[in-house]
């Protein structure tokens, strides 16, 4: 009968366990409610590599990731798999999409999020130098960038445009340039965007002067004489180009584009014409000149004379080219006191005083009637130093030996303070030779060194 009643009890207990094994719901809760937990998505670059992840929370792992709505920026991508947006930008500006993700449980829980990314551009300027300019020329040149959102807007952030220059908002440098010289300076650019996207570049204008023929006579030639000159200018930009515009040079005579005029001239007169130079811009400049060339028969080429020494001999030949030799050569005007010109084009004597003097020689050679020719020269003479340092009265001793005797000489001498001794004796004894005393005379000459060379004369 004992056994009869523990045994409701243990069905009892059975039920009870059984209850309490069903009962899920107190010791294993449901899963939190899937959500998208990304709420800002990081600004980037056009152009740079972008990446970022999509976050999701609660639901059941694995996610799976789309976009339900709206685009990514251009040239980004979403994994499926891990939520990560990456790529590299092709286009600035803001995209809006929504974002979807889906969880693993057996019914799928959906989350969604709107969401935004916003590319930023990147600008550049693409100007690498500008063209010079020219003073009094007008001047124009554009800036260019890359980039970023157009329009640009441009700005000079250091540094100063040439003188007459100015740079617009739209990147164009524009005026007539009034100085010349070279002038460095930095622009800036900015792009169109909200937060405007900005760079800057260093750069620099040369401002060349204006083109200008510096050449303004030609020398004469001689007919049947080889004849060589060479055109000069200034300004613009080099190399340049000559060429003959109108008239004629003399006959046998040619200009290069060099502007080198040369050849030999067959006929004798004047001619007369215009030259034009052009320099080496994208668009020359140009500039014009009139000038004359005469051909001789007979052409004097001693162009200077070189200076002489007061007191010191002097000579020097005038020399011409042409005609029939022999020539005949006359003055015109007034030599240095103490030289002359003989027939035969030579300036000699021994200058007696300082000064300059211009006078003009004549050249004739022996035609039937003769061909001439002239020229003005000048010729200077310098006292060859201080010779203000001797004035007054001297004594003077030397001793000294030859190859068979010992000999003294000595003296005085009264020096005019101009390089002339005026009057003086000498007395002189040797070992073998005779005495002797005579009275002098003679010049002098001290050089910017401190040399001197002095000229004795014994008066018989």
């Amino acid at each position: 009968m004992k056994m009869l009643k523990v045994l409701p009890f243990l069905a009892l207990g059975l039920i009870a366990c059984l209850i309490c094994t069903g009962c899920g719901s107190s010791s294993n809760p449901a899963p939190k409610q899937l959500s998208i937990m990304s709420s800002n998505l990081p600004t980037g670059t056009m152009g740079t590599a972008y990446s970022a992840p999509a976050q999701a929370g609660g639901g059941t792992a694995p996610y799976t990731w789309s976009i339900a709505s709206g685009t990514l920026p251009a040239g980004l991508s979403l994994s499926a798999g891990t939520g990560m947006i990456s790529g590299m930008p092709t286009t600035i500006g803001t995209s809006t999409f929504t974002l979807e993700v889906t969880d693993s449980a057996a019914t799928p829980a959906i989350a969604t999020a709107s969401l935004s990314i916003t590319i930023e551009g990147v600008v550049s300027i693409t100007t690498s130098s500008l063209p010079p300019g020219t003073v009094g020329v007008a001047y124009t040149a554009t800036l260019a960038a890359a980039g970023g959102l157009t329009p640009y807007k441009w700005s000079i952030s250091s540094g100063t445009l040439p003188a007459g220059l100015t740079l617009s908002s739209g990147g164009t440098i524009t005026g007539t340039p009034s100085s010349g010289g070279s002038s460095s300076f930095k622009v800036q650019v900015s792009d169109a965007e909200s937060t405007p996207a900005t760079t800057t570049k260093s750069l620099s204008i040369t401002i060349q002067s204006a083109l200008a023929i510096t050449t303004a006579s030609l020398p004469a030639g001689t007919a049947g004489v080889g004849y060589s000159t060479t055109l000069t200018a200034t300004g613009g930009v080099t190399p340049y180009s000559w060429t003959l515009l109108s008239g004629n040079l003399p006959l046998g005579l040619s200009l290069s584009t060099t502007g080198a005029i040369s050849g030999a001239p067959t006929t004798t007169g004047t001619s007369t014409f215009t030259i034009q130079v052009s320099d080496a811009e994208a668009t020359p400049q140009t500039a014009t000149a009139q000038l004359s060339i005469t051909v001789n028969t007979i052409n004097i080429t001693t162009q200077s004379l070189p200076a002489g020494t007061v007191n010191v001999a002097y000579s020097t030949s005038l020399t011409a080219v042409g005609g029939v030799t022999p020539y005949v050569w006359t003055l015109s005007g007034t030599l240095p006191t103490g030289l002359k010109l003989s027939s035969a084009g030579v300036i000699s004597g021994t200058p007696t005083a300082t000064g300059t003097s211009t006078f003009t020689v004549q050249v004739a050679d022996s035609e039937a009637p003769p061909a001439t020719a002239s020229a003005q020269l000048t010729l200077t003479i310098s006292g060859g130093g201080d010779t203000g340092l001797l004035k007054g009265s001297y004594a003077w001793f030397l001793n000294g030996f030859s190859a068979s005797s010992q000999w003294t000489i000595a003296g005085s001498f009264v020096a005019d303070g101009n390089g002339n001794i005026t009057s003086g004796v000498v007395d002189g004894n040797s070992v073998t030779g005779q005495p002797f005393s005579t009275t002098i005379t003679g010049t002098y000459a001290i050089t910017s060194n401190g040399l001197n060379t002095v000229t004795l004369q014994g008066q018989s």
